[in-house]
């Protein structure tokens, strides 16, 4: 699985310290440091990349759905390239927050 990169701040040189707010599909990331744009971090709703499911964003599944997202849970191994972010939205669906 890829690693994430770290989101640098080139004008004060601050690592993963920064707030977002959303704009339009992106969100913008501002240092927390030295106030600075830092860059545009693209954004979707997690979704199912795979599968019966495809394209399907996690928050929507319910009913029978939610019984293929703990079959996905339990099977991991089987997906070793779900990314980390579908893996969180999945986890916090399935315990009631999404």
């Amino acid at each position: 699985m890829a690693e994430t990169q770290n989101i640098i701040c080139t004008h004060c040189g601050l690592i993963d310290d920064y707030t977002t707010t959303v704009k339009a599909n992106n969100h913008v990331a501002t240092c927390n440091g030295c106030g600075s744009f830092i860059k545009n971090i693209p954004y979707s709703k997690p979704a199912l990349y795979f599968g019966m499911y495809k394209g399907k964003p996690i928050e929507e599944f319910d009913g029978k759905e939610i019984e293929y997202l703990y079959w996905v849970r339990n099977h991991a191994d089987i997906w070793p390239g779900l990314n980390k972010r579908t893996q969180e939205a999945i986890n916090l669906r399935l315990d009631g927050h999404l």
